[in-house]
């Protein structure tokens, strides 16, 4: 019996019917889980200037949360040095991932 009152309290709190914006992000993220409508190649513009890879390019640059980019020799080398050695290393952890979901494929 208190369990019910319980319940029934816990529902009244949970009414957003009053809120629509809350209640219209709720109906689209749940349709959303439900039915996965995302496709990257019609759903990402992978000619945009943003995903062109340039050797010249700072966002290569490792940042301080990497560990080799907090290192103070890493952080001594030039620009130029630190974008190759930001490239070589996202092409490994990349080489790295492909090489982890291949185990997990074969079981």
């Amino acid at each position: 019996m208190a369990r019910t009152r319980m319940v029934r309290r816990w529902r009244k709190n949970m009414d957003v019917s009053d809120d629509t914006q809350y209640a219209e992000m709720l109906a689209t993220l749940s349709e959303g889980s439900v039915r996965r409508s995302f496709n990257p190649y019609t759903d990402i513009d992978w000619d945009a200037q943003a995903f062109a890879v340039k050797a010249d390019d700072p966002r290569w640059i490792l940042p301080e949360s990497d560990p080799i980019g907090a290192h103070a020799w890493y952080q001594a080398q030039s620009m130029e040095r630190q974008i190759e050695i930001g490239m070589w290393r996202q092409a490994n952890v990349a080489k790295v991932g492909e090489q982890f979901e291949n185990i997990l494929i074969r079981g």
